[in-house]
């Protein structure tokens, strides 16, 4: 189990929510970034723990991260 850090969605939420804002709108993005959120924190629960110090794990946080926003609205792709 990875353990999760707001660090990496906090630095990758700002990124992508203005551009969902111009597409979806504000209450839809909303509810976007909490199923997003709620993929993440899943995702890295489930995930293997590499620890804090391997250079690969702020990649993999990121990977988790983007998988997730992927994920929302596809349930056959996130199982």
């Amino acid at each position: 189990m990875m353990e999760y850090t707001s660090k990496y969605w906090n630095m990758l939420t700002p990124l992508i929510k203005k551009s969902l804002l111009k597409r979806y709108g504000k209450e839809e993005t909303a509810e976007l970034l909490r199923k997003t959120n709620q993929i993440y924190r899943d995702m890295l629960r489930r995930a293997d723990d590499i620890g804090k110090d391997n250079p690969m794990a702020s990649n993999l946080y990121e990977a988790h991260f983007s998988c997730a926003l992927g994920c929302v609205g596809q349930t056959d792709f996130c199982g």
